[in-house]
């Protein structure tokens, strides 16, 4: 196998440029999400999820502030959107459009994002079952509690608040 194997000979990182940015809602899962999907003059698309349940509305207002850029250019655009982002449901489009530009790079380099990120940290990971009750008692939150654990889960998470 050569060097050049796995390299993207289709995409031109240096002459790449966001042409649209819209978005998906999907449906029929679990539960609601949006998907940000960011187009390229080149074909390539890039997706990053809305997160925890945030308007895709904020997302789509970042747009004229992308049209035309190099999606390559991740710490630059995110520099500039970052503070319309925050710490409530508003920064859940800030988030999408970064994880897009960093799909986005992946593809046009050729190169998965784990390792555009500094490579392999572990070969694990541990990941958590949240309790979801939406008026959760304590006998509700123990029933799913237990039906967490009884799938595998070690690391579980309760909402409590006030009951």
């Amino acid at each position: 196998m050569t060097a050049l194997a796995h390299t993207n000979t289709a995409s031109r990182p240096s002459d790449l440029r966001i042409t649209d940015i819209r978005v998906a809602e999907i449906v029929g899962a679990p539960f609601t999400s949006a998907l940000l999907k960011i187009y390229t003059n080149q074909g390539l698309v890039g997706l990053g999820e809305v997160r925890d349940g945030a308007s895709a509305t904020f997302a789509l207002m970042l747009k004229s502030r992308l049209l035309g850029e190099n999606p390559c250019d991740i710490d630059r655009l995110f520099r500039r959107i970052k503070q319309f982002g925050g710490h409530g449901r508003q920064g859940g489009g800030v988030s999408a459009i970064e994880i897009a530009l960093w799909d986005l790079a992946g593809k046009a380099y050729g190169v998965p994002i784990w390792q555009m990120l500094g490579g392999k940290f572990r070969d694990k990971v541990r990941i958590y079952a949240d309790t979801d009750a939406d008026k959760p008692s304590g006998t509700e939150t123990g029933k799913r509690l237990k039906e967490r654990m009884d799938l595998g889960f070690t690391f579980l998470k309760m909402d409590l608040g006030l009951m």
